[in-house]
């Protein structure tokens, strides 16, 4: 669902991030082609949810928009 995806979206769009990746799927499967650590990243019980990844290493994915900021190391 989009919309319950905005608070997570939002916080990534307002903050300075460089050299950030962010790859936002709807569909499971949709973005495997083209990028394939995307597969076999579930939602955390239904929610949208965040698995912030640095050198080729994915941390706990959050559902939370604080400790998915606080996983990108942002301010």
């Amino acid at each position: 669902d989009p919309k319950a995806a905005q608070p997570l979206l939002e916080a990534v769009w307002r903050s300075f991030l460089p050299y950030k990746v962010l790859a936002f799927t709807g569909t499971p499967g949709s973005l495997e082609g083209i990028v394939p650590w995307t597969k076999d990243r579930p939602l955390l019980e239904g929610k949208p949810t965040a698995y912030v990844c640095r050198n080729f290493t994915c941390r706990l994915p959050t559902t939370e928009r604080s400790k998915m900021m606080e996983l990108l190391g942002a301010p």
